[in-house]
């Protein structure tokens, strides 16, 4: 039974309106006032809509939680509740409520918790609030449980910035990089509105400019400093409407020649950017953490990667990289040592990284690999956190100056090759220069077709009349030894092993700028194929474009179409190429055709 008892509902507050799950920062929730209607004694029970959650960090509680805030008569009788699976709230100690207050006025309470805010408000998106949950109310009224409880509409829109990120190269001082700015608006932006990015305190001599016009389609960018302490700003202004979504701005910037402290860059879209701050706040602002200038490393190097570090340097595969550093002697005593490690974009790492990390000196290279260099292998890691293409670690002690450090990291390949194919790395107070990363072999332009786009009938053979003939182009980046090419479900080379490969061309055209024959055609020294697979030993350049012909039969039915996939072994019996291309849809095919009759006068054409 849900009784209100003539209850005026109470409002929820909020600090502010931004998602956890994008800002990274947790909120308060106010409710109040909660008048009950007669005296009564009862526990509490407050459930979260679905996709909130309370904050259990034991600071953020502390510092939220609240019995007496603002416009409230009475203190909230009760200490910080239970939390139970994170939506839960219970005080399950009897509280005493009263009607009217001391001073004879209506008695009003409320309480301010600490919560979560969800991406988006989901389906069902109330706050249910139950006095006497689990007990009768000790009071004189009716006896029975839970005689008063209601419900509170949670926030219908979230207007906050989401997915804001600032991801930098590295923060060693004087250095020139690209700062990648990352945020995604949830309300549409009309003529002259815009977003404001704001670099915050100690970028007085952060210098950056502009990206491209070509990049900033519908807006115009000016880099001004703010009025009152001379910290960089970017006004972004827009010249026709812009919708809600994702955006990304590459700032060319310098970072200060000296050493500062973190700054927290604050993102907002406003009616008026040019006029900040006196402007209207259109949605919520994020502020994220920026990035401060340190130090330089004494040595950062990625070290070649070895079969026995599971080193692939292939397209969305995991690989094992090998980062090498040394500290300069601090100029400042730290207690626990902080990393940061930025991989090459489109890199992917763990949410929890911990596993993916190798230590032990003896298994950094490998077990069992044999090597001339000097290291040692870096601290037991207390924390690894991966966020996209970045890993932050954290150890229970300092790690020491001039010493020769060496761990492994596991991460996924990007899935292209990133403008920008860097790796660098800062730990406390110092940073590295950018090192190059391993390329990824992956096969450029590849495109999958067939000569006659489609199905089979049953019980077609690659060798009959219902065989077809496939091209596939490709460009590889490693010179390579062999190929396997692996058909979608389906597809069939036939089962001729050794003998089969029926009809089969390869083809390499030069690309511009590369020296010697505008034509090769390569040699094939062994072929083998086996329904979906077929594997043939050749050697495949790199600076040529090469295009393979094969006859293959089609599915019978679009029914399980995919993908084909290519790989090569390169020169050496090292990892080679790999990529994929898509199969393409296929008509039904004709049961019967055949040209019976042609009727017609031939036309002379003279000259």
């Amino acid at each position: 039974e849900i009784r209100s008892e003539e209850l005026r509902q109470p409002r929820c507050r909020y600090g502010s309106f931004l998602p956890y799950p994008y800002a990274r920062r947790t909120t308060y929730l106010t409710i109040m006032p909660i008048k009950v209607p007669r005296d009564m004694v009862a526990n509490v029970r407050l459930t979260l809509p679905l996709g909130f959650a309370f904050e259990t960090e034991q600071l953020l509680v502390e510092q939220y939680y609240g019995r007496n805030p603002q416009g409230v008569t009475d203190i909230w009788p009760g200490e910080f509740p239970v939390i139970e699976d994170d939506v839960v709230a219970r005080w399950d100690d009897p509280m005493e409520f009263r009607t009217f207050s001391a001073n004879g006025l209506r008695a009003k309470y409320g309480f301010k918790i600490a919560v979560r805010l969800p991406w988006w408000p989901q389906t069902n998106n109330k706050f249910f609030v139950e006095f006497g949950f689990s007990e009768p109310v000790l009071d004189e009224g009716e006896p029975g449980p839970r005689p008063l409880a209601f419900f509170l509409d949670g926030p219908m829109q979230l207007r906050a910035l989401r997915g804001t990120d600032v991801d930098y190269w590295t923060g060693l001082a004087a250095y020139s990089q690209t700062v990648r700015i990352l945020v995604t608006t949830a309300t549409i932006l009309l003529t002259g509105e815009g977003l404001l990015l704001r670099a915050g305190e100690g970028s007085q001599t952060l210098k950056c400019s502009c990206p491209d016009p070509s990049l900033l389609s519908g807006l115009s960018c000016a880099v001004v400093r703010g009025k009152l302490y001379g910290d960089l700003m970017v006004e972004l202004v827009v010249s026709t409407t812009l919708v809600a979504g994702e955006y990304a701005f590459p700032l060319q910037c310098e970072n200060p020649e000296v050493v500062v402290s973190q700054m927290n860059w604050t993102f907002g879209s406003y009616e008026d950017p040019t006029e900040f701050p006196q402007v209207s706040i259109i949605d919520t602002e994020a502020t994220v953490p920026g990035f401060s200038a340190k130090y330089p490393l004494a040595t950062f190097a990625r070290w070649t990667g070895y079969e026995a570090t599971g080193f692939n340097p292939r397209p969305l595969r995991p690989c094992g990289t090998i980062l090498a550093f040394r500290l300069h002697p601090r100029n400042s005593s730290v207690s626990a040592s902080r990393a940061r490690i930025r991989a090459p974009e489109g890199t992917r790492f763990n949410l929890e990284c911990l596993d993916d990390l190798v230590t032990d000196a003896g298994l950094v290279l490998g077990a069992g690999v044999e090597t001339s260099r000097v290291f040692s292998g870096v601290p037991s890691v207390y924390t690894c956190r991966g966020h996209a293409h970045r890993a932050y670690l954290t150890w229970l002690e300092a790690l020491q100056p001039l010493v020769q450090y060496a761990f492994r990291i596991w991460a996924i390949n990007p899935a292209v090759q990133p403008t920008d194919n860097i790796w660098t790395l800062e730990v406390d107070d110092q940073a590295s220069e950018v090192v190059a990363a391993a390329p990824v072999q992956r096969f450029g332009d590849v495109l999958f077709s067939v000569a006659v786009p489609s199905l089979r009938l049953p019980g077609s053979l690659i060798e009959g009349s219902g065989g077809n003939r496939m091209t596939l182009t490709f460009t590889p980046t490693v010179p390579a030894r062999s190929m396997l090419l692996v058909a979608s479900p389906g597809y069939s080379f036939g089962a001729g092993g050794a003998g089969g490969c029926t009809g089969m061309r390869l083809v390499g055209r030069a690309l511009p700028g590369t020296q010697g024959s505008f034509l090769v055609v390569p040699t094939l020294r062994g072929c083998e194929a086996s329904l979906r697979n077929i594997t043939f030993t050749m050697d495949i350049l790199t600076g040529y474009a090469y295009e393979l012909s094969l006859d293959i039969v089609t599915p019978v039915d679009n029914a399980t179409a995919g993908v084909f996939t290519v790989f090569s072994t390169a020169r050496g019996g090292l990892l080679g190429d790999e990529s994929w291309a898509a199969a393409p849809a296929l008509l039904p095919v004709m049961s019967r055709f055949a040209v019976e009759r042609v009727s017609g006068v031939a036309t002379s054409l003279t000259p």
